[in-house]
């Protein structure tokens, strides 16, 4: 059947390209541009334009110039491959020929009537090697797969490394941190920043310097910065200043409260607490105010334990008069019996 077909193949390219084909029923082998195919049918040409087909119909969603690869058979199982393209370089002998690349289709799995499942990879090979590697593959989902380490991006090649492993300035790749064995990690670069957006808004956005902003293109110069409101679980705020435990040392010394009475009649906040106007204007450190907040708190701890202290001494001086008062009257009490005895009414 196929040397039929090939038969009639070149009686029907005969009349244009009989100076160049060659047809040899040993072998079933057809050439074209060569005395010697190596190949059912071997194309060989000197000219750059390439194999041509010209759909010479209607242009149509179901038109259109087509290059089929069938098998005979249905898969009855996975990785049964099914066809491909290779593209390399060959001499006179197929021994030399040499692959550097291919893209090849496979069963996913077993084909039904109403299921034919199949896969694509697309293979490179790699400067240290001589076969091709399979570097994506496009399941029968549509999903793109990428393998472990291959980078996805504009420029690859401008990379730098980072835990001993390169990285793209623009691009992502899925790696082995060298710290964890959970399973891959996504690392993505951009140069200038990163922008994640919704519905046509940049919604989170990380500059070159490392600052991030939600809600916000442009993060000020803060580390983090949210434009709208937040809600938290929890949060935690470390203070590289002094915490003002220090207030309960016995060298603190304590602002006489005369002297805060003066301050808050004067300037209507206490002393180093920013004033409303000061916080309309730069906003609020939470972190050193938390500090200032809790300075404030231990004095009036203090505040409070001097007034503790003063009011056991004012009871137990007030204990004092009441004693001393009783004492008194029990010895009026006495003298006037006395008094009383001496002179009778």
């Amino acid at each position: 059947m196929r040397k039929s077909f090939l038969t009639l193949l070149a009686m029907y390219a005969l009349p244009f390209i009989s100076h160049a084909q060659n047809i040899f029923p040993s072998t079933g082998n057809v050439g074209i541009g060569t005395s010697s195919p190596q190949y059912p049918l071997h194309i060989s040409t000197a000219n750059t334009a390439g194999l041509v087909i010209w759909n010479t119909g209607a242009l149509s969603s179901s038109s259109g110039a087509f290059i089929r690869a069938y098998n005979t058979g249905i898969p009855d199982g996975p990785n049964m491959r099914l066809g491909g393209f290779l593209f390399g370089t060959a001499d006179a002998n197929p021994v030399a020929s040499r692959t550097g690349a291919q893209i090849e289709a496979y069963s996913e799995a077993a084909w039904a009537a109403n299921a034919q499942p199949t896969f694509m990879r697309f293979l490179t090979t790699p400067a240290d090697g001589t076969s091709p590697l399979e570097r994506m593959r496009i399941t029968s989902e549509g999903h793109i797969m990428l393998q472990r380490g291959t980078f996805l991006g504009i420029t690859p090649t401008d990379r730098y490394t980072y835990d001993g492993k390169p990285q793209p300035h623009y691009g992502l790749q899925w790696v082995m941190d060298s710290w964890s064995a959970q399973g891959p990690t996504m690392w993505a670069s951009a140069y200038g920043g990163m922008k994640f957006m919704t519905q046509g808004v940049p919604r989170i956005t990380i500059t070159g310097d490392g600052n991030v902003g939600i809600g916000a293109d442009s993060p000020s110069g803060y580390k983090f910065a949210v434009n709208g409101d937040a809600i938290f679980t929890r949060i935690k705020v470390k203070n590289n200043a002094s915490w003002p435990d220090y207030v309960f040392e016995e060298s603190y010394k304590l602002p006489p409260l005369a002297d805060i009475a003066a301050y808050v009649k004067t300037h209507k906040h206490l002393p180093e607490i920013p004033a409303a106007a000061e916080v309309e204007k730069d906003g609020l450190d939470v972190g050193e105010m938390n500090k200032q907040l809790l300075k404030k708190v231990e004095e009036l701890t203090l505040y409070l334990i001097q007034q503790q202290q003063e009011n056991e001494r004012t009871a137990k001086r007030l204990k004092s008069l009441e004693e001393d008062n009783k004492r008194m009257n029990g010895e009026m009490e006495q003298l006037k019996a006395k008094v009383s005895a001496v002179h009778p009414k």
